[in-house]
Formats: C-alpha cells, structure tokens, sequence
C-alpha cells in the first residue's frame, strides 16, 4: 500500500462470525485497488481447546481413573490434560421487551405533494417503488401542505391539502404511521412515515432544547431505542439576497449545535434530507466556474454562486459533518458515467448540469463497522428520469445487521467504564 501515500489507511479488523479488514480512503475520488494490493497477515493471539464429544469425555474419564505412572512418557494421551467445557443457557423470552429499530432508509424531496398527484407520478412509480423497497422510514421534504393554525402536526381541516394528502396516504395508512411538520402557507414542510411494527419513535420537531416546531417544518428528530433519525430540509441559499443567506448562516449555526452537541455515543445516527449544498467537488458537475457565474456577483466572493455551491455555506456544511463524526453513505461511481451521481437536475440553462443536494448520513461507527449495506440514487445519470416530476432524485439507504454489533460492543465498554468510576469512587 505504499504507492498510495497514505490514502488508504487501516482502520479496524472484526472478526464476529465473520472477519474482515476496515480501511480508510482519505482521498475524495474512489480508489480502486487491484487484486493482491492487500497483504494480510493473520497471527492468532489465543488458543482455544476443542469442544470433546461425549465419546472423548468418556475417554478422558478412563485415563484418569488409572493410577499415574511416574516414569511413563508425558507426551502420552493418559497424561495429556484436556480442558472440557460446560455451558448453560438461560432464555430471555418474556423478561426482555423485543425492540425494533429501523434499517431502511428513503428519501425525496417531491417539490409540492399537490404537483406530484396532479400527475401520473406517483402512481407510476412512487408506490411500486415503496413497495419493492419495503423502507422503514420514509421522509418527503417539501410537501407544501398548509397546516391548521397554531398545529404544525395538522393539516387545515377541511381544505384542499387535507383531500390531496387522504388520497395520497389511502395505499400506504395500513403500513405506516405518519409524523408531519408543515407551513401555515403552502411552504416547506415534512412528512415522515415509519413503518408500523417497529418500536415507537419519540418525535421532537425542533433543534437543541428549543421546544416547538423548526420554522416551515424544516427539522424533525425521531429517537428509536438504538439509533436516531433527523430528517432535514435546508433553507435554499438563493442567488446572493442578504436575507437569504443571513437566513442559511442561522440554519447552519442551529444544525452545527445540533449535530455536534452532546452526541450519545450508544446510539447509531443518521441524517437524511435535502441539505441544499454540495458536500465534495464531485457531488456537482464539472463546471465550477458556471455555478460561480449565478446570483449577484457585488457581494463577498465566498458567498457568491448558486445557492449550495457558494465557498462559505459549503466549508460550513464540511464543518457540521466533520464535527459531528458524520459521513455520506453513498460511494461516488467511478465506472460508467451515466450511473447516477447527483440528485438534482434543473432546466432550460442547467440542462446537462447537476448537483447532489440530498443525502443520507451515517454516523463513523456504522460506515467503520461496515454497516452500510447499500446505498444508491434511484434515477438513471442522462436526465431527470426517475424523479417522477420532482427537481430533486429519490434516495435509499440499507444498513447491514452489523452495525448494531458493534454499537452493543460499545455500549457495553461504556457501562464497564462507568462501573469502574463508580467502585472508584466509593
């Protein structure tokens, strides 16, 4: 590995049933390295005895009930000393309430329910898609449903949004329970939906200790026993208004703290939604100077640009995630160049142009834990085919079993850790 500088980096080693190595790209492009670059050498630190047969034990019995011969040789199978091993096993069913957390993970921002329905896109696609994806947790960003007033978790009775969102709820109500945090205007706004089966979230719809819902129902928490989900809607960064962009400074302060803040280390993250900014140089397409080119060009050079590409709310959006020990679980294609990379595509000038604005976190533990099992745009890489009528790509993202392992290895480090400060202490 000493042609790649560094760039490749041994993280871990696990062997829990299965044993594999974990290494590190620190590069920002994929490496793909060929057969035989890795060269592992396995040195056992333990030895383990075989478990004996029955036929074995009986054996083991009869040598030593035979009188020891001083002078016979200490290499024979009488006076071998063999470790027999007793196990007992004790059920846990009916003492331990069984959990659920979810493992499947489906983003959109379908930009208006009401525009989605007025088509055949949901029908076409949206539901088929559900349905063979089978996901835990659904979030829709940006709905554009009214709420009724002073209730951010309630549609206004009796208005068109609450017949649009009963027909759009009515092949999925049996499946799923259902968490929103709207708009009082057709603005913004979030629906999450988690599969009905699994243990009961508790949901909390604004950031840090502030109480409440996050302004047009751009923020919702949902804490299950073992892992907890954010989904997110990031205010747009517009084309240089100062408004604008004082509104995305305030965002990014909230979500830093957020994110960043008093982390419990015994529970997975993740962090899902439409964050309207690029993470890496290869979430946009090759034409740094066009995006540059957008907006007002009389303002600071840092905040210059397309919103979600400008210098400044990008290092800010490097720093939340860096802070927060948070990574895309999505691999950039290095192969063919239509696979899907970017989950949004615009019109007229933009044609042949995108960015990737959505995406969905995971935490360090489960991305070294290889606990992402897939995770993948659900659109072709030409055109917006398989938005279904959105500007923005539908996102699906599975964990691998695994990482819950590795979370429960911690937390039992962390209450030996505790106990120890405690008989410490006393």
């Amino acid at each position: 590995m000493e042609q790649y500088k560094g760039w490749v980096v041994v993280m871990d080693s696990v062997s829990n049933g299965e044993a594999f190595i974990i290494v590190r790209n620190n590069s920002e492009q994929a490496i793909s390295l060929p057969a035989g670059t890795l060269n592992i050498a396995i040195r056992p630190t333990i030895c383990l005895p075989r478990i004996l047969s029955r036929a074995d034990v009986q054996k083991v019995d009869a040598a030593k009930s035979e009188p020891e011969d001083p002078a016979a040789d200490p290499n024979s199978t009488a006076c071998n000393r063999v470790m027999t091993t007793l196990s007992e096993h004790h059920s846990m069913a009916g003492t331990v309430p069984e959990t659920k957390d979810p493992t499947t993970f489906f983003s959109w921002n379908c930009n208006g329910l009401g525009s989605r329905l007025k088509g055949s896109d949901l029908e076409a696609r949206f539901y088929s898609q559900l349905s063979k994806l089978d996901p835990d947790v659904v979030s829709l960003q940006e709905i554009r449903l009214q709420c009724k007033p002073e209730h951010p978790s309630e549609i206004l009775p009796g208005s068109k949004d609450e017949s649009q969102w009963e027909v759009f709820m009515e092949p999925l109500r049996e499946r799923y329970d259902v968490y929103l945090t709207l708009s009082s205007r057709r603005y913004g706004g979030q629906a999450v939906l988690v599969k009905k089966g699994l243990t009961p979230p508790r949901v909390t719809y604004n950031m840090g200790t502030n109480t409440g819902h996050y302004g047009s129902g751009r923020f919702m928490k949902l804490e299950f026993t073992n892992i907890v989900v954010r989904s997110v809607y990031a205010p747009f960064n517009g084309v240089g208004k100062e408004e604008q962009l004082q509104r995305r400074r305030d965002w990014d302060e909230r979500l830093y703290h957020e994110l960043t803040h008093e982390l419990d280390p015994t529970k997975g993250r993740v962090v899902l939604g439409d964050f309207n900014a690029v993470y890496r140089e290869s979430d946009m397409s090759n034409d740094t100077d066009f995006w540059k080119r957008q907006g007002a060009q009389d303002i600071a050079e840092a905040d210059r640009g397309f919103g979600g590409t400008t210098t400044n709310e990008r290092r800010r959006f490097r720093d939340i995630l860096e802070c927060g020990e948070l990574a895309d679980s999505f691999t950039v294609p290095t192969g063919n160049k239509l696979e899907a990379r970017w989950t949004f595509r615009g019109q007229g000038k933009f044609h042949g142009k995108g960015l990737k604005l959505d995406y969905i976190f995971a935490d360090d533990t489960i991305l070294l834990s290889g606990g992402v099992k897939s995770s993948r745009i659900l659109c072709n890489g030409r055109d917006r085919d398989g938005f279904m009528g959105s500007d923005h790509a539908p996102l699906f993202c599975e964990l691998h079993p695994r990482w819950n392992r590795k979370q429960s290895n911690l937390r039992c480090e962390l209450i030996m850790v505790r106990l120890c400060e405690v008989l410490r202490v006393s």
